[in-house]
């Protein structure tokens, strides 16, 4: 077995890291850009969103995104 080299380490967490900021900017519940979005449509609303209805929002969102990952993996 080949083990890995301080820099190959490096790479992979800077990767992974990039990969998280990216997630982060994608406008769904559940991702900073999103819950940004649903704040602006509360206030526009001035109506608060319904927990539960947030809470199904951020669910479906993890469901999608783990569905995308496990489709790329195999």
């Amino acid at each position: 077995m080949k083990t890995s080299s301080f820099k190959e380490k490096i790479s992979l967490l800077a990767f992974c890291s990039t990969i998280v900021g990216l997630l982060n900017l994608i406008p769904l519940p559940g991702f900073s850009l999103g819950n940004f979005i649903i704040s602006l449509i509360e206030s526009k609303r001035e109506k608060p969103f319904d927990q539960k209805r947030k809470n199904i929002l951020c669910l479906s969102t993890v469901f999608v995104v783990t569905i995308f990952i496990f489709s790329l993996h195999y």
